[in-house]
């Protein structure tokens, strides 16, 4: 009985993957598309917003990278603001001014600690005629040409937010190594979403957005701790449409320890679901397309299916070193003997070839392939192929530590703080 949800999970996977592959090929030209010799027509007001709270590290590379984009300098502002942080980020983003600020782009504040959402609603507040607001998280880094990437798609008056390319930033050990597979992988399924307008997040790494958005549906709220999330899902409620940009990178820092990642992927898994529950009346309603028809009932599938083949396995692991204690207690360290030849594991060796595996083989492969599309998609410094090894092996044995918190604080109604200071 416990293999009956492992093929209906396997049988709905496959239905998923076979369905993307009909959408990449029916999309192609979108998704593949060539944009290195479009150029903008015109030049909006962009106003970037910088919350800070205790990056004075890495604050200085981003205000910089900022600087350095190949914009006209009179079309972009730059709002860097310190939501409370503990540090001498204040003192760092002064300084910074100073020394890089030689168009006067840079604005800077600090207020009391009220969370991000507070802080780009802040900046909102202070630009009401700018033409494309945007924001960029303190510790990532656009390249020169990735707000003018990035622009391009706006010229269709239908695109009402854009999200950018993600990349790792110089990994520096095993974890990070295996984030920059996961966030390439990211890169050709963002494609895929969104020329089926089934983009759920806006993430804050950069991602830009007509001001008149925020006349229409309001401002940023706090969501879960994922405003960039929820605001995704009220454009989507409102029918607007979110688009991904080809040739628009942005290198981000990611977690250096797993403590590090659990906590932000757990924010991220409770934020999808608690954001889902709160605009249920979405689900696998068509009237809303592919985020409540695909994105979100995907969503979910994923995280009941890792949560349930992580304690199907366990439960396996247990029974099985339950029947070797019983036989060793039976039989003694005689059961341990093993005599090793070629002969006899060739003899041995067959390929099982149960429905279960057949219909498991092809989401593997197609899954391999998926992942060296968006390897291939990324720049190449962050082409490693050895991380792709590491990604498979290693990967899916840190998914259900925060699948299985986050559904479960889901389910309890439990809230967690994200962060030591005022905000929760």
């Amino acid at each position: 009985m416990g293999e009956i949800p492992i093929y209906i999970f396997a049988f709905v996977a496959l239905y998923a993957q076979v369905y993307l592959i009909i959408v990449i090929f029916e999309k192609w030209d979108t998704i593949f598309a060539d944009v290195s010799n479009k150029k903008l027509k015109s030049y909006p007001n962009v106003v970037i917003a910088v919350p800070c709270w205790n990056e004075s590290k890495t604050l200085r590379n981003t205000i910089k990278s900022l600087l350095d984009l190949n914009y006209p300098k009179d079309k972009l502002k730059i709002w860097v603001v310190d939501d409370g942080s503990k540090d001498n980020i204040w003192e760092e983003i002064q300084k910074a001014k100073a020394e890089l600020d030689t168009h006067n782009q840079v604005e800077v504040r600090t207020k009391e600690n009220g969370g991000k959402h507070t802080v780009l609603n802040f900046v909102l507040e202070q630009n009401p005629n700018c033409d494309i607001f945007g924001c960029l998280d303190a510790d990532s880094y656009v390249f020169p040409d990735t707000l003018h990437n990035m622009l391009l798609p706006f010229e269709d008056k239908g695109v009402s937010a854009v999200t950018p390319m993600l990349i790792v930033r110089k990994p520096t050990n095993l974890l990070q190594a295996i984030q920059t597979v996961e966030y390439n992988f990211g890169l050709f399924l963002k494609r895929v979403f969104a020329a089926i307008n089934g983009i759920h997040v806006t993430p804050g790494p950069f991602s830009l957005m007509r001001r008149e958005v925020f006349a229409k549906i309001g401002n940023y709220s706090p969501a879960h701790q994922t405003e960039d999330m929820e605001i995704a899902f009220r454009m989507h409620r409102n029918h607007m449409r979110i688009e991904s940009a080809l040739g628009a990178y942005v290198e981000t820092s990611t977690p250096d320890t797993v403590y590090k990642l659990y906590r932000q992927r757990l924010r991220w898994s409770q934020g999808f679901m608690g954001n889902s529950i709160d605009y249920k009346e979405m689900f696998l309603n068509p009237r809303y397309g592919s985020i409540a028809m695909v994105t979100i009932p995907l969503g979910w599938f994923g995280i009941m299916m890792v949560v349930y083949l992580a304690f199907y396995w366990i439960t396996q692991l247990i029974t099985s070193l339950h029947n070797v204690l019983n036989n060793w207690q039976a039989l003694g360290l005689d059961m341990f003997t093993f005599n090793f030849s070629w002969t006899t594991l060739l003899n041995n060796f067959y390929l099982e070839t149960g429905p279960l595996n057949l219909i498991v083989l092809p989401l593997v492969i197609s899954g391999f392939i998926f992942i060296l599309t968006g390897h291939s998609m990324s720049k190449l410094e962050s082409r490693r192929f050895r991380y792709i090894i590491y990604y498979m092996l290693l990967w899916w044995l840190l998914v259900p530590l925060w699948f299985t918190r986050a559904l479960y604080n889901t389910l309890t109604n439990t809230t967690v703080a994200w962060r030591h200071g005022n905000e929760q």
